[in-house]
């Protein structure tokens, strides 16, 4: 037979098509490689051909599980084995977390945002926090609550956000850890988004205080990537939340502290 141009003799070393005289007559499989599911075995007629999962002492390929661990950092491995639900890493914080300065959130619409870095696609439902300094604020004058922004170009676009209640703020007492919800839950790919916490309070003296980042008052908030992108984001006058951000708000638009918060 020679259609094609190819004659099937050929490429049996020259014999009747299907009784080779010459060529391959045995495949031995090397490690990680597997043949009918034996290390270095003998691929036989209607066999497998298969690759070992690695180990500390084998070669083989990565497994889901093992990708997972890789993608993460250790500060978020290690909260996911202890049983904790942070899904997210600040990128405004150049050393993990650390209670070396509390970021005030201002009661009167200063709109703060912070760089986070999600590793592995998730589903969410809302941020986790910790209070250093508890309000003493006690009536809403706009919204107050979180929201979480994706970007593309210059723009930050809100996907999530919370209902807007003051006692996201309210009645939370120094020292403790926090969760609010989102309005919704939804599945988050690997990337980059800004967690946002807007307050609006009067009544009082004192403003929420959050938990921040190791020298988050200097070189983490004027880090700047490219002409406008920042990695902590100070907004003023805000008494909603918006539905889209410009980097390249001007005067509107400043470095601000990060926070240390989660995605939950």
């Amino acid at each position: 037979m020679s259609k094609f141009g190819t004659n099937i003799s050929s490429l049996y070393g020259g014999g009747s098509a299907g009784t080779p005289s010459t060529g391959v007559t045995s495949i031995t499989a090397t490690s990680p490689l597997t043949a009918n599911g034996v290390a270095g075995g003998v691929l036989t007629a209607n066999g497998n051909l298969g690759i070992q999962v690695a180990t500390a002492s084998q070669n083989g390929y990565l497994t889901s599980t093992d990708f997972n661990r890789f993608s993460v950092n250790d500060f978020l491995y290690t909260n996911t084995q202890l049983g904790g639900t942070f899904k997210s890493q600040s990128l405004s914080s150049f050393s993990s977390q650390s209670n070396s300065q509390n970021v005030p959130q201002n009661a009167n619409g200063a709109l703060r945002l912070t760089a986070i870095f999600l590793p592995i696609t998730s589903t969410i439902s809302g941020v986790a926090f910790y209070i250093t300094t508890q309000t003493n604020h006690t009536t809403s004058s706009g919204f107050n609550g979180f929201a979480v922004y994706s970007l593309s170009g210059t723009t930050l676009s809100r996907i999530l956000v919370s209902a807007d209640d003051p006692n996201n703020w309210i009645g939370k007492t120094s020292f403790n850890w926090y969760q609010v919800n989102f309005t919704g839950t939804q599945v988050l790919q690997r990337g980059i988004y800004w967690i946002a916490g807007l307050c609006n309070l009067t009544g009082g003296a004192t403003a929420p205080n959050i938990l921040g980042g190791t020298n988050s008052g200097n070189a983490n908030q004027n880090l700047v990537y490219g002409t406008n992108n920042k990695l902590s984001i100070s907004i003023s006058g805000q008494t909603t939340m918006p539905t889209t951000i410009s980097m390249t708000a001007g005067g509107s638009l400043v470095s601000g502290n990060n926070a240390t918060i989660f995605l939950v």
